[in-house]
């Protein structure tokens, strides 16, 4: 059985994420959504909602795909878990030369690991999570963005965290 992991910190899930799922479940038996707290990052979902949308957002999958969260290594991670590729979507060149150190960097901790890349079409390429964080800010329509089974629980998660934010700022 061929088994991949798709990571990332899916803060919040979009439809280009699932397109790369999709389109990755054409090649591998298994894939596993690996949920992980990055460093460089302060995510605005808390780990248990994004584990929350993405588990909605892939039920149809749910016999070729799981999803777990971690923490460390991404290169320790497959190498515990037996996992010899890794998944990436691509959008922009930006995407390409960041997602190309990260993989030489987990290839020399684990040499058994490759990174296999995804090119997202076009109508994909602008989509993003940052993107959908900044609609949300703005009070605006990220419909066209999120799949459709996360996408009321995107914005009731997100109502909760700002009322909370205006009653810890009064």
């Amino acid at each position: 059985m061929l088994k991949a992991v798709f990571p990332g910190t899916f803060d919040p899930i979009t439809v280009g994420h699932l397109d790369v799922l999709r389109r990755a479940l054409k090649i591998f038996d298994r894939i596993t959504i690996a949920i992980f707290e990055n460093i460089q990052k302060k995510p605005l979902f808390p780990l248990e909602d994004r584990l929350a949308f993405i588990s909605k957002s892939t039920q149809v999958f749910r016999t070729k795909v799981s999803v777990e969260t971690f923490e460390g290594l991404l290169s320790e991670y497959c190498k515990k878990n037996q996992i010899r590729f890794v998944i990436k979507g691509l959008r922009a060149l930006s995407d390409y030369e960041y997602e190309t150190k990260m993989a030489l960097i987990n290839r020399e901790i684990n040499p058994d690991l490759e990174t296999i890349f995804l090119v997202s079409p076009p109508e994909m390429a602008t989509i993003s999570s940052s993107v959908v964080r900044e609609l949300l800010y703005f009070n605006g329509d990220i419909s066209r963005y999120v799949p459709e089974k996360a996408l009321q629980p995107i914005i009731a998660a997100y109502k909760k965290l700002q009322s909370g934010k205006l009653r810890n700022n009064n």
